[in-house]
């Protein structure tokens, strides 16, 4: 039975993604990913949180408080459960950035395709994909373009 208590353990797992992405905590990030396949436009790391975390280490760019001076905004996240008992969602992500010198300003728009299972009755991911759809002047938040 999927009930509200699963919609938010879901959501927070969703959302808990983009607060470790901010805080530049990608230890915590990529360990999400230890039993999932997690899709990037740099490749497809199944079950590697050590290649998970690396690809995020080599792109991004990292301010003096340790971080990439960002927020990534999670909207439109519409949870289903399917009919083999896992959870699909496909949240849109808006990444927004604030460096020494600027203003608050929107760098990129995702849309994310996330597949999620109950293991020992706690929601994780099986599966994440990010596709970005929009995309501005990233020049300052990663050090070399995610091809």
């Amino acid at each position: 039975m999927f009930g509200f208590a699963d919609y938010l353990s879901i959501r927070d797992l969703v959302c808990r993604y983009a607060l470790y992405l901010d805080r530049g905590d990608f230890v915590a990030m990529a360990a999400m990913f230890a039993d999932a396949i997690f899709t990037l436009p740099a490749g497809k790391y199944r079950s590697d949180p050590a290649g998970v975390e690396a690809v995020f280490r080599r792109h991004m760019r990292f301010y003096e408080d340790g971080t990439a001076r960002s927020r990534h905004v999670t909207t439109y996240l519409i949870v289903e459960l399917r009919d083999d008992g896992r959870a699909s969602a496909e949240p849109s992500v808006i990444g927004l950035q604030l460096v020494p010198g600027s203003t608050v300003r929107a760098i990129v728009a995702t849309r994310d395709q996330d597949e999620s299972n109950r293991v020992e009755g706690e929601w994780r991911f099986a599966a994440r994909r990010i596709e970005r759809n929009l995309e501005g002047d990233i020049s300052l938040h990663l050090m070399t373009a995610i091809p």
